[in-house]
């Protein structure tokens, strides 16, 4: 819902790893992607690194448990 207010934003992913512990109730997750915006009449782009904690719940599902979103380069104009 909140995405239909920035029909502009995009994200592509670039890269992703999933690691799980032996027992199977504890995942790290790590993801690189562009994330594309514009401004005004710019589409700008930037590279993000996004890294979770999953824990597994009794029911046997996965919730986060916490996580970080670290942009890795700065907004710049994207090359068309």
């Amino acid at each position: 819902m909140g995405f239909t207010h920035q029909p502009y934003w995009k994200v592509s992913l670039i890269d992703e790893s999933v690691d799980v512990a032996r027992d199977g109730d504890l995942a790290v997750y790590r993801g690189v992607y562009n994330e594309d915006n514009r401004r005004g009449d710019v589409q700008l782009t930037h590279k993000v690194n996004f890294i979770a904690e999953f824990k597994r719940q009794t029911d046997r599902s996965w919730k986060i448990a916490w996580y970080i979103v670290s942009e890795m380069e700065r907004s710049h104009p994207k090359q068309m």
